[in-house]
């Protein structure tokens, strides 16, 4: 973000949050990641392009970052696991062709061990973990690939400007009911969540249950929203992120209440 730039007006060069509306414009957001990162270290690699490859980024974080990444136990993916996450994303951009942008960034894909779902880390850049219950019936592995491509697309935008003071807590509690969240946690929760609502709604993939999940979500959102309502420790970026979500949330609600009207 250059100095003339306000967070307001990078909303407005991007077209908006990532997975929102088919008005956002990856490549400006990118250009200013890689931007980011290589003014952190700027002879680590020739050509802009090549901060966004997942694994110069994470030695640039290795490198530069203020904490250390807690450590996810991993393996590689099956070839099984492999080829079902490729045809996800495929039915996925099918079914939303805007979002083929979001999907088509170099990310890396591990197999998480224990009995997790998936998850992704601000400090492991663009890198993907995925649980063997990921590919399991219990849990729709597009709504999970799309939770974690939102964090990741969020957590670009972090890395121009981030979206809490150094004073902020890390004591918000989503929700689900998790608790010890910081507030940049709060936002990329509601940032999942609204993109997650925005799939079901539009798509068209879903089983009997996408309409349940839809509307647990939208309450998941508007709880996220208002534990940030007017937080004092929202940065302009965060200030600007949060407004975002907040108009994004009405939306959808909208959208949900005309599509499924509730008796």
């Amino acid at each position: 973000m250059t100095a003339q730039q306000s967070p307001h007006g990078l909303m407005r060069d991007i077209g908006g949050l990532p997975f929102a509306s088919p008005g956002f414009r990856a490549t400006p957001l990118l250009t200013l990641a890689a931007s980011a990162r290589r003014k952190a270290d700027p002879i680590a690699f020739p050509q802009l392009v090549d901060y966004l490859d997942p694994v110069n980024a994470a030695e640039i974080f290795a490198r530069h970052a203020r904490d250390t990444p807690e450590e996810i136990p991993w393996t590689p993916l099956s070839p099984e696991q492999e080829a079902e996450v490729a045809a996800t994303m495929e039915r996925i951009v099918k079914a939303m062709p805007e979002w083929k942008p979001l999907f088509s960034i170099p990310t890396r894909f591990r197999r998480m061990e224990g009995e997790y779902v998936s998850s992704t880390s601000a400090l492991i850049p663009q890198t993907v973990f995925l649980g063997d219950v990921a590919f399991t019936p219990a849990y729709p592995l597009e709504e999970t690939l799309v939770h974690e491509y939102a964090h990741i697309w969020m957590n670009f935008i972090a890395e121009i400007a981030d979206l809490q003071m150094e004073s902020a807590l890390e004591n918000y509690t989503l929700p689900s009911g998790t608790g010890g969240k910081s507030l940049r946690g709060v936002l990329l929760a509601a940032h999942f969540a609204a993109a997650a609502v925005t799939f079901y709604l539009r798509s068209g993939i879903g089983g009997p249950r996408a309409e349940e999940r839809m509307r647990y979500l939208l309450d998941y959102l508007d709880g996220c929203n208002k534990s940030t309502a007017d937080d004092a420790h929202l940065t302009v970026m965060g200030q600007a992120v949060n407004g975002e979500l907040a108009s994004w949330a009405k939306s959808l609600r909208c959208e949900a209440d005309e599509k499924f009207p509730i008796s």
